[in-house]
Formats: structure tokens, sequence, C-alpha cells
């Protein structure tokens, strides 16, 4: 008798008949949890422009992503306690996946910073996607205006 009642408690609860009270840990992955920014997988370019006046670099960052529906793309620069070595500054690319069903089809993707009195020691921007996922580009490249 009592595996019967533990049947019947297992399936009303599978059914919906007992849900769990709000804020008990389920197990399940929150909506938030589900939506939080991950590294684009592919950067396909970047480009910059150097603004004279006033002094300011843009750089833009195009990507891939496998699906549709990834939202609030951006470049977050990497902070450093010293500049680094190289002279390339580096920043890593974000997006937030789909939290529901989604195309599926690899879809194009874009970012763009712009940065305020960049250190004049800088020569080149590496960003970084997923795992190889990485483009740079020297300043000579960019386009001054």
């Amino acid at each position: 008798m009592r595996l019967v009642s533990c049947v019947v408690a297992a399936a009303a609860i599978a059914c919906g008949g007992n849900k769990p009270e709000p804020g008990v840990d389920t197990g399940a992955p929150s909506q938030q949890q589900q939506q939080q920014q991950q590294t684009v997988p592919t950067v396909v370019s970047v480009t910059c422009i150097i603004h004279k006046a006033p002094a300011s670099l843009h750089v833009s960052a195009n990507g891939e992503v496998p699906t549709g529906g990834w939202t609030g793309a951006a470049l977050r620069r990497r902070t450093y306690v010293a500049a680094p070595a190289d002279s390339v500054w580096e920043y890593d690319f974000f997006a937030t996946p789909p939290a529901g069903m989604a195309t599926q089809v690899i879809t194009p993707i874009s970012a763009e910073d712009m940065w305020a009195d960049f250190p004049q020691s800088i020569i080149g921007i590496r960003v970084y996607g997923e795992g190889s996922g990485i483009k740079e580009i020297r300043l000579t490249n960019c386009t001054t205006q």
C-alpha cells in the first residue's frame, strides 16, 4: 500500500498537482541564469576608427552565433594593472542567447565600443570570441576621422 501511495504522490507532482512553493530550489536554472551573457562563438571581423577631436577610438566587431534571437551584444574591454607588453589591448565579445526556441541558422551579430582618451601607446586591438575565435587589427589599419 505504501508503494501505491508513493506512485500516486509522484504522479500528482509530475502532473502539476503539487507545484513547489515560490523560492524553493527545484534544481532547474532560473530565467535569469538562462539569459546570462555568453562569449560569441565566432568573431568574423574587427574594424576601428580613430577620431581626432575629441580623441577617441571606435572599435566594432562582427561575429556569428549559432541561432537567431541573441541580444545585448557587447564588447568588454579587458582591465589591466599595467599596459599590455605587446601594446595590443584586448576585448571580449559577449551576447545573450535566446531563452526559448530560436531559428536554427547561423546569424550575424555586431557590437561596438567608443574609447575616449585611449592610450597613445596602443598599436592594436584583439577581440576574443569562443575558443579560437580571435581577430586582431593594428591601428595603422584604422580609418582616421
